[in-house]
């Protein structure tokens, strides 16, 4: 398993950017589905979880050098 930077640093480096765009566009819709379906019906949204299992990324990962995880930190690019 990798950690989710490490996974679309793969696509990036195979694919090129327009692939790591599209899937870390993808990644980020699955998480803000969810979160918003836990909003609206107050159940928890599985499909961001369930689609990085399916990849092989650990969203547990913790970063090499910064407390907390490296979704954590992926999230928090998001978000500024």
């Amino acid at each position: 398993m990798m950690n989710i930077r490490e996974y679309l640093d793969n696509i990036l480096a195979t694919q090129g950017y327009d692939a790591w765009e599209q899937e870390d566009e993808y990644m980020w819709s699955l998480l803000d589905q969810d979160i918003e379906q836990e909003i609206a019906l107050g159940v928890e949204g599985h499909a961001f979880d369930d689609y990085c299992e399916s990849v092989g990324v650990d969203l547990q990962a913790p970063h090499p050098t910064l407390p907390g995880a490296v979704l954590d930190y992926w999230c928090m690019d998001h978000c500024e």
